[in-house]
């Protein structure tokens, strides 16, 4: 089994400073939280979960696409969100067209201020 560690902030200029890490561990990447900042590092549209997710997976798919995979080979995502009520369905429904990754949502009160989702995911490195 191949595992191959990628800090986040290395060679994937186009994702935030702080998002962008990953671990390549046999056929799959496993990628840290990611949330909803631009490229500048600031947050977009403080408490505004739809613009935040729409933003988070931008930049998932950034790391994604550095790390030898795609949005559609995600099998697995969770979304910590500060209230599950306001996790749009329609968001996700649009970046997941061609897949339905198993998810999980967490509610999770201690996210930074401001921050109302942040994202991590699991996929394949080839096309199933």
């Amino acid at each position: 089994m191949t595992i191959q560690q990628h800090p986040a902030g290395e060679s994937t200029t186009a994702t935030p400073v702080a998002q962008g890490a990953y671990w390549r561990v046999g056929g799959f990447v496993f990628t840290n939280t990611h949330h909803g900042t631009g490229p500048d590092g600031a947050l977009v549209a403080p408490d505004d979960c739809e613009r935040q997710l729409e933003q988070a997976l931008a930049n998932l798919g950034r790391t994604l696409r550095a790390a030898g995979s795609a949005p559609e080979r995600v099998v697995k995502i969770v979304y910590y969100v500060r209230d599950a009520a306001e996790l749009p369905d329609h968001a996700r429904l649009a970046w997941f067209v061609d897949c339905w990754p198993e998810s999980s949502v967490v509610e999770l009160r201690t996210l930074a201020p401001g921050v109302r989702v942040e994202i991590e995911a699991v996929a394949t490195l080839e096309a199933a």
